[in-house]
């Protein structure tokens, strides 16, 4: 790890615990946010499991990522991309019977799967650093990466739907769902992500997400005081309060849990692999770019490890996957971090959030975490289709633009059709041609 001058001369001690205290919060709708993602299919189980495990991965994981990283600014959370692959995992799940009784689905047992899967992604992305694989992910072309992003953003932007119109989580909006959809639900959601955009385009440096949360959740407690608490966007509601411990996978030991295993056996490992390769890809992507930021370099090998390893502790304590974020790294620059304390300050204070925060928490309304995610959904959308779509439209014929245009319809409609295991399959064979 090479840092210039600019790069050492970091604040002291006291004013980057500030400044990782200060850069965690206004990442914490986007992680609450994913956490229910990666779980929506459960339905109501998901607002337990999700939330639980989101704070696991932005805690604990980050924790150990930074512990063994040697970034300048090694911060790490969960991603829109690997909480959708884990989503539809536990779809698939969901269709075995021992899994989704009629008395309800086992969450645990679904719970001990996921962070199979996990744990394995990270032990897959440990593999991928000792056989020299770290720097293959700079060689992917972009009409490849192009797919995903696009195509991520899209299916982000659909799962919010459900709690947009304040149907229950999972539900699929279809012409009987419909009937019990709520107007003010949808124009709170909507309202939150207009506030987010306004606030992030006319006054970058403030902490829109946070902010917005906040208006949000200020209007949904007006709108049901003036309407004598008529029930309209659910709320998290009161969370218990779990710690997080090793024997989340203990479902898995025993004949049931070895039976589980093995029936679910490919597409766990197509999981774990699919999460490995987005989440290395997508770390690699944002750590250049923090690198540019920066002006530092980075290991690639190292890096990779620390990943796996914080990986391999979310799977191990139920979390949701861990990649290297520019959200939580910007607005901790913005709040004056520029050392690894910021980052390891900025996990123990989400961690401490999630141990004393429950009865904050549990006001937020579902709605206002669906506009949240809105734009979560807009920035992932790839910026170099869109300049590609301006050239077509303007009259652009060329066949470096229609097959890049090609490439990016292929992978984005692959994802969609076949999920994000296809997706990377088909990305990975493209990379190779």
């Amino acid at each position: 790890m090479q840092i210039t001058d600019d790069a050492r001369s970091s604040p002291g001690w006291f004013q980057q615990t500030l400044a990782g205290c200060a850069g965690a919060l206004p990442v914490l709708p986007v992680v609450l946010t994913l956490g229910l993602l990666a779980f929506a299919p459960l339905g109501a189980a998901a607002l337990q499991v999700g939330l639980f495990a989101a704070f696991v991965t932005a805690a604990a994981g980050s924790a150990v990522h930074t512990a063994i990283s040697r970034g300048a600014l090694p911060a790490a959370g969960p991603s829109s991309a690997t909480a959708l692959t884990l989503a539809a995992f536990v779809t698939q799940l969901l269709a075995d019977p021992r899994l989704a009784p009629p008395t309800g689905p086992d969450v645990p047992g679904i719970a001990a799967l996921c962070g199979a899967a996990v744990l394995l992604s990270g032990a897959f992305q440990i593999g991928f650093a000792l056989l020299g694989m770290a720097k293959l992910t700079r060689v992917v072309p972009q009409p490849v990466l192009a797919g995903f992003m696009n195509s991520t953003a899209l299916l982000v932007a659909l799962v919010q739907l459900p709690l947009l119109l304040d149907l229950p989580l999972g539900a699929r909006p279809d012409l009987h769902t419909l009937g019990g959809a709520h107007p003010l639900a949808l124009a709170l959601g909507l309202g939150t992500a207009a506030c987010i955009w306004l606030l992030a385009h006319r006054w970058p440096r403030l902490p829109a997400a946070l902010l917005g949360l906040l208006a949000g959740t200020g209007v949904h407690a007006a709108c049901m005081a003036l309407t004598d608490g008529l029930p309209w966007g659910a709320r998290v509601g009161v969370l218990p309060l779990i710690w997080p411990w090793p024997p989340t996978l203990l479902p898995l030991w025993g004949p049931a849990g070895m039976a589980l295993l093995h029936s679910h056996a490919l597409p766990l490992l197509a999981t774990a692999l699919a999460l490995a390769a987005l989440g290395a890809l997508e770390s690699s992507l944002n750590t250049r770019a923090i690198d540019q930021f920066l002006n530092t370099r980075h290991e690639p090998r190292r890096e990779l490890i620390a990943l796996g390893c914080g990986n391999m502790v979310c799977g191990l304590w139920g979390g949701v996957p861990l990649v290297v974020t520019r959200a939580r790294t910007l607005a901790t620059l913005q709040a004056g971090g520029r050392g690894r304390l910021a980052a390891q300050v900025g996990a123990a204070a989400l961690a401490v959030l999630y141990l004393v925060g429950g009865p904050v928490l549990a006001v937020l309304p579902l709605p206002v975490l669906a506009g949240v995610m809105l734009t979560v959904a807009l920035g992932l959308a790839d910026r170099w289709t869109g300049r590609l779509l301006v050239r077509w439209w303007r009259g652009d014929r060329s066949r470096d633009l229609l097959l890049g245009l090609g490439l990016v319809a292929l992978v984005f409609g692959t994802t969609l059709w076949q999920g994000m295991a296809a997706g990377v399959g088909l990305g990975v064979l493209l990379s190779l041609v």
